[in-house]
């Protein structure tokens, strides 16, 4: 109701201008107004039509390139609607420049001249007003407007379901992921805590309780993008204390912290997919302790993840394989490229039998 309003309130407002303006050049004041509240009424229907037809659809695109985008769509809808109010302007004034008569009398002469004189180019001014001559062009400049208009229309809708898909993709694949790691995490940890309950129940306990919390925690979060940095600390810290419990005498976790604002949203499960890939790829000689260093900092405006391990590293020619599509550290990386439009985001480095570091470049 209230959207009614405003383009009822902006179609009024316009076309009372627009009468005044229209004044000037006519002395009738019921054409004036006509024709200026048919102006208003254009604009307004225009400008509200493309609003509604981009939508949220920019919001692929950073914030340049939105502010770009609107300026070049919404200067396209007012003067399309400009220009159409000159038409319907000239078809009033004009009487109907267009009607079937002007045409059918256009042709008969058009063709007599051309019988009588066939050796000479005919001269299109002698028999069409000036103001028809006028609406042809005018109508032709709308044409191509709404052309150009449709072109970038298709291709702003096509990055924008491209954005969809990925994003689906995207969360099909973190579900997935999720799924995957609920029965291989769960059957270790659990028989981990099997094997205390006889030696250490209280530890035991503990580490059920731990778990409990975790698994609530992603259940939870199922279909969040973003948590605090406080909730996404918590839940890998609470996973590294199973891990170390499955551990105790091989796996060295170090944990630097240097920010104290932890209520900066970051992208859900974050540092979970790189530690369990430090497990999983990095730790081939479990005999051999694993040292993991976890460091987050803050600069400038950015929230610095840093992974960092000891293991087997990656030989050059299989680096390309290990961030393929589908591995977690390529969709973590389509994942911040879709929630902030930039592709420098993530930098990975592993060396043959030193190590893997990755480094995470969070927005804030």
């Amino acid at each position: 109701m209230k959207k009614i309003i405003m383009l009822l309130g902006a179609t009024l407002i316009g076309g009372v201008i627009f009468t005044f303006l229209n004044l000037s050049q006519l002395n009738t004041l019921s054409i004036a107004g006509i024709i200026g509240f048919i102006h208003a009424f254009l604009l307004v229907i225009f400008v509200a039509g493309m609003h509604q037809l981009l939508g949220d659809k920019l919001r692929v695109f950073n914030l340049h390139q939105q502010w770009f985008l609107r300026a070049i769509f919404y200067a396209i809808a007012l003067i399309a609607a400009f220009l159409f109010g000159l038409f319907i302007k000239a078809q009033i004034l004009h009487d109907s420049l267009f009607s079937i008569g002007g045409v059918y009398e256009f042709f008969w002469i058009s063709l007599s001249d051309f019988i009588q004189n066939p050796g000479q180019e005919i001269e299109f001014s002698r028999f069409v007003h000036p103001a028809v001559q006028q609406s042809v062009w005018t109508f032709m400049a709308i044409m191509l407007l709404f052309s150009l208009a449709s072109i970038l229309g298709s291709w702003v809708q096509i990055r924008w379901q491209e954005a969809r898909h990925s994003r689906a993709r995207e969360q099909a694949e973190l579900t997935a992921l999720r799924a995957q790691m609920d029965p291989h995490f769960l059957f270790n940890t659990l028989n981990t805590i099997t094997s205390l309950v006889k030696a250490d129940a209280e530890k035991a306990e503990q580490l059920l309780v731990q778990l409990s919390d975790l698994l609530r925690y992603v259940f939870k979060n199922s279909a969040a993008e973003k948590v605090t940095l406080k909730e996404e600390i918590n839940f890998t810290q609470g996973y590294l204390k199973l891990l170390q419990a499955r551990f105790p005498d091989k796996l060295s976790i170090e944990w630097q912290q240097k920010t104290n604002d932890e209520s900066r949203l970051v992208p859900a499960f974050i540092l979970q997919p790189l530690i369990e890939n430090s497990i999983r790829h990095g730790w081939q000689d479990q005999n051999v302790m694993l040292k993991i260093d976890i460091i987050i900092i803050l600069e400038s405006k950015n929230l610095i993840f840093k992974i960092k391990d000891n293991g087997q590293g990656l030989a050059p020619v299989m680096k390309n394989k290990f961030i393929k599509p589908g591995h977690a550290l390529a969709n973590l990386s389509e994942r911040l490229v879709l929630f902030y439009h930039k592709k420098d985001l993530v930098h990975f480095d592993s060396i043959w039998r030193k190590g893997t570091t990755v480094k995470i470049r969070v927005p804030v």
